[in-house]
């Protein structure tokens, strides 16, 4: 293979010698010259990028993950976990990039029930912010937040919902009691 330049361009000639640098020079590159050929790895790594890049518009820069992903056990979620931890900055960054803010767990209860019946008062706020439903019950007794957290002895988070969510004090589970009663 002969390699000269030619302009500006690189030119390969296969099985033909030049008689002398000199005279090979002043021609021009024809049909039987090729630009050199791309380095192995280079077209693997123009793929890759190429991939790379159409993931990431597709997936707008994050991996797909199903934020909603339950386990068989007990029907937890990222978020149910979350507010049954107290982990208030999960909570909100969980809610903001699309948790299901309705959830039930095995037993019924949504991430608001959770969190009033734990006295997470904070986290009771800021569901309430994102529309968590107040008056969401649970599957077994039909508890609602308010009624969870009367039970629980979470003053605190009884204020909130009765306040800042409008909780019904009048519900009535199934056991026929109030919140209050």
């Amino acid at each position: 293979i002969h390699e000269r330049l030619v302009g500006s361009e690189m030119c390969i000639r296969d099985r033909q010698q030049p008689s002398s640098p000199l005279s090979s020079s002043s021609s021009t590159c024809s049909d039987d010259w090729l630009p050199p050929p791309p380095p192995p790895f280079a077209a693997a790594a123009a793929y890759l990028i190429q991939q790379s890049m159409k993931n990431k518009a597709s997936q707008n820069n994050y991996p797909h993950i199903d934020l909603d992903a339950a386990t068989e056990s007990n029907h937890d979620t990222a978020l149910t976990v979350a507010c049954a931890g107290g982990h208030e900055e999960l909570v909100k960054l969980l809610i903001e990039k699309g948790a299901h803010i309705e959830h039930r767990d095995k037993k019924g209860f949504t991430p608001l029930i959770l969190a009033a019946t734990l006295g997470y008062q904070r986290i009771v706020q800021l569901l309430l912010i994102y529309g968590a439903d107040v008056e969401a019950q649970s599957e077994r007794n039909k508890d609602t937040a308010l009624s969870a957290a009367c039970q629980a002895g979470k003053y605190e988070c009884c204020e909130i919902l009765l306040t800042k969510g409008q909780a019904n004090k009048e519900h009535r589970n199934i056991s026929d009691y109030t919140p209050l009663s």
